[in-house]
């Protein structure tokens, strides 16, 4: 097993936790690739907005195998944040009036896209399911699926290749990777340490850092009145997780304070 090295833990073989590091190296080589062409064979809105349904997947997923409680809170904020994301994202197929790409076939960009969106789910559970198991682990995982899914793509499809890059390329390259790498890092560390339903609904945010980041280095208009609208139906769904979140650490926490051993010798 190559992950062995970092994949160890106390509570569980390390056959156990290489199989499930190796498993997530799978799902990360699925999800560069399905993702990839499912923003080929459908509009960029369309494509984005299958994808952003992850966070229900997830919810659930964490229910039926993980054994997490799902309450009315949670429910409401998943939604909230698919809709939310849906309404930035704006597809053609919900607003054909508001989106000026033309019409692409999409009977396979719309299954890729849902295998892409299952892959993320699936990969937030991984990550959970190995909440023992160091980071860097899952960091090299996703590298090792990722990159070589993402090189293997790149040989099939294009015929040009750039043998020496300028040096803008060689800045945009090193940059794009350090950044990927912290959100790596980031991203498994919350995704460990956090339920599986906020880590989903967090996740999803991303689409209002994508749009931010558009208007800003590429010159996109402004957000209208429907964009500003999902913006705050996203960020409405992350403050009330957090708060439902935080509803149940205190109970926790109380209860853990009453079970504690009181030492009679110490009056």
């Amino acid at each position: 097993y190559p992950l062995c090295a970092l994949a160890v833990s106390d509570e569980r073989p390390v056959s156990t936790q290489s199989t499930w590091v190796f498993i997530r190296a799978v799902v990360q080589a699925i999800c560069t690739v399905s993702g990839w062409h499912s923003s080929i064979l459908l509009n960029n809105g369309d494509s984005v907005a299958i994808i952003s349904t992850f966070p229900i997947i997830s919810t659930v997923g964490a229910w039926m195998f993980l054994h997490e409680e799902i309450g009315y809170a949670c429910a409401v904020a998943t939604c909230l944040t698919v809709i939310g994301s849906t309404i930035i994202c704006r597809p053609k197929f919900l607003f054909p009036s508001l989106s000026n790409e033309d019409d692409r076939p999409g009977a396979l960009g719309i299954g890729l896209a849902l295998l892409a969106s299952l892959m993320l789910a699936l990969d937030l559970l991984v990550i959970k399911r190995l909440k023992d198991c160091h980071p860097l682990a899952l960091v090299l995982a996703f590298c090792l699926g990722g990159g070589l899914a993402g090189v293997a793509t790149a040989f099939i499809l294009f015929e040009e290749w750039v043998l020496l890059p300028n040096l803008l390329q060689v800045v945009l390259i090193t940059c794009v990777t350090i950044v990927g790498l912290t959100g790596q890092v980031c991203g498994v560390y919350g995704a460990q340490n956090l339920a599986v339903s906020f880590g989903a609904v967090l996740k999803s945010s991303e689409t209002i850092f994508a749009y931010i980041f558009q208007v800003i280095f590429l010159a996109e208009p402004m957000p209208d009145l429907t964009v500003s609208i999902g913006v705050v139906l996203v960020i409405s769904a992350i403050i009330l997780i957090a708060v439902n979140s935080k509803k149940k650490k205190v109970p926790n926490c109380v209860a853990a304070r009453l079970r504690l051993p009181r030492h009679t010798g110490d009056r």
